[in-house]
């Protein structure tokens, strides 16, 4: 695979043709406001209402497709307080509809869903979503009545039984009588405008990366608010040897979904002392940060196979690498996503020249370079 293969990223916008919703796409340049993005999620094949006037009057303005993306801007409420999120002109979708990037929710739905999932295999039941305990199997393109809809770090789950959640990938909705709204309403919360060069071409890479339905937030070392912090020996400091300090703090930002725990506030936990003179970053920090913040640990050794069960399903994963592609010494990163196109990463050392961050490469690109990698989980 092409290492220099960049995506080109588009969010669907509508528009009104003669009076018809049209679905046009539209390239939207990188948000520089850390803008948070929804997903669309309906009955399968159905549009989705968008509402102008909402805080007074709401009335149908649009539909949009079922699976399309918008930017938030803001959010408001109805005179009885439904939540909506504003995606355009006086346009608004309502939010029990509608799913922000990395968000955790939960909402009452009487549906039925459709497996659909592969002709002539079960799919897997399990106990609750993102547990390793399977309570039984449900059969390809069989409808099952659901109870609850559990979104986990963005992803979906059905409830269709006590004790039994359904993967929302294989799980479409065919009908629905009621749902209810979210119980845990998402705050937005926009980062800041950026102050210096480096800040901003970081949250360019992220706004880009959200258009790709990625929760990815890249922190850089070289930013000016943090590259002069001390750290290491002698006249060390973030910028030099920070790259370690760095993705954990982009660890962190992915489970906040928003950058709440920068690299002072990881360098005010770990100060120097994982520091090692002539060698970098311990990667004794790596546990001990994971028991810090509440985090599970997974030492993952040194095969990239071991990383992708965690990438797929969007969960981040230190890597340490040795002189190569990424850096002419060592180096340390975070692997942030991985499917049939190839594997996602964020680098803290990054610039546009190089744009990793924005580059798709093979496993065996990253193997390459690999020396050990680490998965953190909540």
């Amino acid at each position: 695979m092409n290492k220099k293969n960049k995506l080109v990223s588009t969010l669907t916008l509508a528009s009104l043709v003669l009076g018809v919703a049209t679905v046009t796409q539209h390239e939207v340049k990188a948000d520089t406001n850390g803008l948070q993005v929804a997903s669309g999620n309906y009955i399968d094949g159905q549009r989705i209402a968008s509402w102008q006037n909402v805080t007074t009057n709401p009335t149908v303005k649009n539909y949009l497709p079922n699976d399309g993306q918008w930017l938030v801007h803001n959010e408001a409420k109805d005179p009885q307080g439904h939540s909506y999120y504003l995606v355009g002109n006086n346009e608004y979708v309502m939010a029990k509809y509608s799913d922000l990037l990395g968000e955790n929710s939960e909402q009452a739905i009487d549906s039925t869903v459709t497996i659909e999932y592969i002709a002539g295999y079960n799919l897997r039941i399990w106990s609750e979503p993102n547990s390793t305990q399977a309570t039984g199997v449900v059969q390809h393109q069989q409808d099952y009545h659901a109870y609850k809809r559990r979104v986990v770090h963005g992803k979906t789950w059905y409830e269709i039984g006590a004790n039994q959640w359904v993967n929302g990938d294989y799980a479409k909705i065919k009908i629905e009588e009621k749902r209810d709204d979210k119980n845990d309403n998402q705050q937005i919360e926009p980062e800041a405008p950026a102050t210096n060069p480096m800040q901003l071409f970081a949250q360019q890479t992220s706004a880009k990366l959200k258009q790709d339905s990625l929760n990815s937030h890249l922190i850089l070392q070289t930013d000016e608010r943090y590259k002069s912090l001390p750290y290491g020996t002698g006249e060390g400091t973030i910028d030099k040897n920070g790259c370690a300090i760095t993705s954990l703090a982009m660890v962190s930002a992915f489970f906040d979904n928003s950058i709440k725990t920068s690299p002072a506030d990881i360098l005010n936990w770990s100060g120097s002392r994982y520091f090692i003179d002539g060698q970098g970053t311990s990667w004794d920090i790596f546990p001990d940060f994971a028991t810090q913040f509440g985090y599970q640990f997974h030492d993952l050794g040194n095969d990239v196979n071991n990383a992708l069960p965690y990438l797929k399903q969007g969960i981040p994963v230190v890597i340490s690498v040795g002189p190569g592609q990424f850096t002419g010494s060592g180096h340390l990163m975070v692997l942030s996503y991985a499917d049939n196109n190839g594997i996602r990463l964020l680098d803290p050392n990054d610039s546009p020249d190089k744009n990793h961050s924005l580059t798709i490469y093979s496993p065996a690109e990253i193997q390459k370079d690999m020396m050990h990698i680490w998965a953190f989980t909540k």
